[in-house]
């Protein structure tokens, strides 16, 4: 052992080594607090990412077990690649507390402890922790946009299945999109019901198993691996088929109450143990002999002993960690644009009339379901929904959303997943470019079909006086743009449809409509529905 673990410190009772690394500790601790607690009083209380608290648990007990590289006669010769990933997590880390981006946020605690791990005891440390540190992607909430783009295709899968199953068992049984009826009983299969997020943390639990198994075959650690994604939408579905019949059998009450409650974490259960239990098949197979006692004891190789290291460094790495909290609080925006000049009133900014178009208040708005329309209501401070017609008798319905705040509290909802949470199939999506009259902007358009109601639909974004182009990271990328300059943006969805089958036709009534309609509005409201540029 090294002099660090057999020499008392000062205190008599703890090893010198802790005192060395103390500040840098502290420093970590004061950096990420406030993200850690948002994330326990937030983030990990949905049960979404209720698996968080359990991969940062999982990952500090994998590096207590190899505590020893701390204290121990490893080699501490740092790299200097190591300061690079400290300033990028930094980057990272005030970014994210800046502008409310979670995910930046603790994304960036990933860089910083590789960057720390190797300024201080260099590449052979990171090579013995780099599970640890690669299992914290699990803690990362998953992007909106990945949430957004896959959770109604999952939720209508989910419920097909569903469907097809309790048919096959003779049930009264017929679906509408994402609602189920069986019986005399609707139920409506929610976000949680679609499996993505239990996806995720299946693949956390699959991929520990792999690393703690230590499988010396690649071919068993593939299949293992591959079967995760499969499992956990079986394990969704079989959740919504059981729910069902208890809901049939026993009441609303029953399906909604305890079963409900206790349906996730049993048939996570079923999961994790329908994998073990496919690795034992597998074992037949692929026999995979055990890993020599050295290695998983991870002997330390000889080098410069840890006492020695120098204590200015950590002291300077003590330093840089908290200058991070100095540079988020420097980048935070303060003013918001829709605080600027005259608000926003789309009943009254919007005229019923102009040009050959009127409102026809004989048609209703589409219908969202209670749970969208919950998360509408949290995303948006104003929603117009009306319905145009011309001389020649074609119809455009138009959709505004704004929200004041377009930061991490309040985004947009696209049409690609409203519609296909109703039970509608896109068809033909494509980006192209729609005339205004006053420029052209860019625009996305799809074909929703359900049934015999074809939709084609065409809809842009705004964020501040810019057109929001791209996807959602590049959505947010905009928004940290405005952030930089100390400002928060508003931002706007403006969409357009009409229920016909000759697509060409309605993507150049909507056209006509909305050079009328731009036409009509005063210059200075132009630039809120396409961008300062096409103004």
């Amino acid at each position: 052992m090294s002099n660090a673990l057999t020499n008392p410190s000062p205190a008599g009772r703890l090893p010198a080594m802790t005192f060395t690394w103390l500040p840098v500790l502290l420093s970590l601790l004061a950096l990420f607090f406030t993200t850690y607690k948002d994330l326990a009083l937030y983030t990990w209380t949905q049960d979404a990412h209720a698996h968080g608290p359990m991969i940062l648990a999982m990952s500090l007990y994998l590096a207590w077990q190899r505590r020893d590289i701390f204290a121990s006669g490893q080699s501490a010769q740092p790299h200097m690649a190591g300061w690079f990933l400290v300033a990028l997590g930094l980057l990272m880390f005030a970014l994210g507390r800046a502008h409310e981006v979670i995910i930046l946020a603790i994304a960036a605690q990933i860089p910083v402890l590789t960057g720390l791990l190797l300024i201080t005891r260099g590449v052979t440390a990171l090579r013995a922790l780099w599970f640890p540190l690669l299992f914290l992607v699990f803690m990362i909430p998953l992007p909106g946009f990945i949430v957004d783009g896959a959770t109604g295709p999952l939720k209508l899968y989910v419920s097909e299945v569903a469907e097809q199953v309790l048919y096959l068992l003779q049930y009264p049984v017929a679906r509408t999109g994402v609602t189920i009826t069986i019986g005399n009983y609707q139920l409506l299969v929610a976000d949680a019901c679609s499996g993505l997020h239990s996806m995720f943390s299946l693949s956390a639990v699959g991929l520990l198993y792999v690393h703690l198994m230590k499988h010396r075959s690649w071919t068993r650690n593939g299949i293992l691996i591959a079967s995760i994604l499969p499992i956990a939408f079986a394990a969704n579905c079989v959740r919504v088929v059981v729910l069902a019949l208890i809901t049939y059998h026993h009441g609303e009450a029953a399906g909604q109450g305890l079963a409900h409650d206790l349906a996730s974490p049993t048939l996570f259960t079923l999961a994790v143990l329908f994998m073990a239990g496919l690795d034992g098949l597998l074992g037949l197979l692929f026999p995979s002999a055990p890993v020599p006692a050295a290695r998983k004891a991870g002997a330390a190789r000889p080098g410069l002993p840890a006492a020695e290291a120098s204590k200015l460094r950590y002291f300077a790495l003590s330093l840089v960690l908290l200058s991070g909290i100095g540079l988020s609080y420097a980048m935070t925006p303060t003013q918001k644009m829709s605080e600027i000049g005259p608000k926003i009133d789309l009943e009254t900014m919007l005229p019923k009339q102009f040009g050959e178009w009127t409102t026809d208040e004989t048609v209703a708005p589409l219908r969202t379901d209670p749970e969208t329309a919950q998360m509408l209501d949290r995303l948006y401070n104003q929603i117009l929904s009306r319905t145009y017609v011309d001389r020649q008798g074609r119809r455009v319905m138009l959709l505004i959303a704004y929200g004041g705040d377009q930061s991490e509290s309040m985004q947009v909802h696209k049409p690609e997943v409203c519609y296909p949470s109703l039970g509608f199939k896109l068809h033909q999506e494509s980006h192209g470019s729609l005339d205004t009259g006053f420029g052209a902007v860019p625009v996305k358009r799809m074909v929703a079909v359900q049934g015999r109601r074809i939709e084609p639909v065409t809809y842009w974004m705004t964020i501040g006086d810019k057109i929001a182009e791209g996807g959602g990271g590049a959505w947010k990328l905009e928004q940290i743009k405005y952030g930089l300059t100390g400002k928060i943006p508003d931002g706007l969805l403006f969409r357009l449809s009409s229920i016909t089958g000759d697509a060409a036709a309605a993507y150049a009534a909507q056209q006509e409509f909305t050079q009328a309609l731009i036409k009509a509005l005063p210059e200075k409201d132009r630039a809120r529905f396409i961008g300062r540029s096409g103004a």
